[in-house]
């Protein structure tokens, strides 16, 4: 438990959040072929990404910090994700939102 302890709140939020966007691209290839082997990758990657993400609630013991920082950057990755893999297009409104979230993130870190 002391090993779990030693890693900083959000370094387990970051992890977990990447984990979720690879859970994203797991999932979004499996949408393009339909390939089982994606979809099973995706759920045992997403099932990682839930279990990495309780030592960070564990730690900082505040939900309502931790949640919203954790759904920021997932979001926030999984936007780069679409873009920078699947080049998915960004409009203008889109490009403030995913610049207010990462605002939100620092805003959150800093409580």
């Amino acid at each position: 438990m002391n090993i779990i302890l030693a890693v900083p709140y959000y370094i387990w939020i970051i992890a977990s959040a990447l984990l979720t966007a690879i859970g994203e691209v797991l999932s979004k290839e499996f949408g393009n072929t339909h390939r089982a082997a994606f979809l099973i990758a995706a759920f045992v990657v997403y099932s990682l990404g839930t279990i990495v993400w309780f030592p960070s609630i564990f730690e900082k013991d505040q939900l309502s910090i931790v949640g919203v920082m954790w759904s920021v950057l997932s979001l926030a990755t999984t936007v780069l994700i679409g873009v920078l893999i699947f080049h998915e297009k960004l409009d203008t409104m889109s490009t403030i939102g995913v610049i207010l979230a990462f605002a939100a993130i620092i805003f959150l870190a800093l409580a």
